[in-house]
């Protein structure tokens, strides 16, 4: 699966899970840092950014995947709208994922690029667990607002 697989993945599982939403999947080159989904639901806006990552990343692979622009542009929408970066990696057969605010997740890759060696704790992120536990979490989260 590539990260565009994702996307359509992801916003299946939503329309699933949230059968009268409008899930678009934002995806041509005139969107270059927007988010690639945006949920509406009930007057509610969620952009959801999707990353793919591998099995093990070096330190160096993990932050390329990560634009500056479209961090910062995540960054100021979640201080308008909800805004989460859905980050998923595949583990023993399983696809898992962590659920980021933009903000969490830039002190998160700074605390990376500076070399820290202080374990971190996923336990402060919005979810981490299983890919359909993640989606069922988005799903909560939008149908709650």
């Amino acid at each position: 699966m590539n990260e565009a697989g994702l996307c359509t993945k992801i916003r299946a599982d939503l329309l699933h899970v949230l059968p009268r939403a409008i899930v678009t999947k934002h995806h041509d080159l005139s969107t270059a840092g927007v988010p690639d989904i945006s949920v509406n639901w009930r007057g509610q806006t969620l952009w959801i950014e999707v990353k793919l990552l591998e099995a093990r990343e070096t330190k160096r692979a993990f932050l390329k995947h990560f634009d500056h622009l479209q961090l910062a542009n995540c960054i100021l929408l979640e201080k308008q709208q909800s805004t989460v970066y859905f980050v998923a990696y595949p583990n023993c057969e399983e696809l898992r994922s962590i659920v980021w605010l933009p903000s969490r997740l830039r002190a998160f890759l700074l605390q990376v690029g500076q070399g820290s060696s202080e374990p971190y704790r996923w336990e402060n992120e919005l979810h981490y667990g299983s890919y359909h536990q993640a989606i069922e979490f988005l799903g909560f989260q939008v149908g709650l607002k």
